[in-house]
């Protein structure tokens, strides 16, 4: 008698991020007979974090620090689904994106990557994620600064490695865009919380940084956790103010809120909680 085929096993993988594509890659150099694989994104293109620094300074196009996903999952036979995850059912095994029926699953793989924490909502301040938007954002103020006549300050919060990546990438981005005449007019700041740059480094590294800063002639604001945001200025937690006309946020990291909504086991930033096998430690 003819025998039902085997079940095909479902692996959702939600988010292109960077370890989900390397999934993608290994499925494609060893495709399992009985899975069936759906990358779910809310972007095509995934941009490279890692990268966004050299994007900014020059030293990369945008199609070099992005990743194409669609283009990729063609290549592995992987279905790919264009769409926003919204909600997991754990209990049925199904994801939810807007606008759309439920995915089913067997097996869960999240790679959604990260979101600003609440930062102030105000049209000049400028977070580095999501990075697609970001991209956009800072192509608008780069063509700004070119056509303004006026002084400029520029302040990038954050003084763990990324702000400090971000500042010193900003500036050479500007001395190959603009002329002597215009670079002269801006002035970049440098602020955080903190009570040194790069705190979580050593001492030698951090008096690497000051020097760095120091030769590229940005402004240092140490112990300044910017509490307000409004045109034209921003206000420490302890009341000093700066003048600045635009603001970029490079600091923290919060998960999407779904995770924890989720039923996940999670920290209380809301991020799932794994084992050594990056299992969760609740769904295993």
């Amino acid at each position: 008698m003819p025998t039902n085929p085997p079940r095909l096993k479902h692996l959702v993988l939600v988010g292109g991020g960077h370890s989900q594509v390397a999934v993608i890659q290994h499925f494609a150099r060893n495709p399992l007979p009985d899975c069936q694989i759906t990358l779910i994104s809310a972007d095509t293109a995934a941009p490279y974090s890692g990268m966004l620094p050299g994007w900014i300074a020059g030293q990369y196009t945008r199609d070099e620090m992005h990743i194409d996903l669609a283009r990729l999952c063609r290549f592995a036979h992987v279905r790919f689904f264009h769409g926003r995850v919204i909600a997991l059912n754990l209990a049925e095994k199904h994801v939810y994106c807007q606008n759309s029926p439920p995915i089913p699953y067997d097996i869960l793989s999240l790679n959604t990557g990260s979101t600003p924490p609440a930062i102030p909502d105000h049209p000049h301040v400028l977070p580095v994620k999501p990075v697609a938007a970001f991209i956009d954002k800072l192509d608008h103020l780069t063509k700004t600064l070119r056509d303004s006549p006026t002084p400029i300050n520029i302040g990038i919060v954050g003084t763990g490695a990324a702000g400090f990546e971000v500042v010193l990438a900003v500036k050479r981005r500007l001395q190959a865009s603009l002329s002597d005449s215009d670079l002269a007019r801006i002035q970049l700041h440098l602020l955080g919380s903190a009570a040194t740059v790069l705190p979580s480094h050593t001492r030698c590294v951090q008096k690497m940084a000051l020097d760095a800063l120091k030769k590229a002639n940005i402004a240092l604001h140490l112990n300044f956790r910017v509490e307000a945001v409004d045109t034209g200025f921003v206000q420490a937690k302890s009341g000093e103010t700066l003048t600045l006309d635009a603001l970029i946020w490079a600091t923290g990291a919060a998960p999407a809120g779904w995770i924890a909504e989720s039923g996940l086991a999670c920290d209380r930033k809301g991020f799932a909680i794994v084992g050594e096998t990056l299992q969760s430690t609740s769904h295993p």
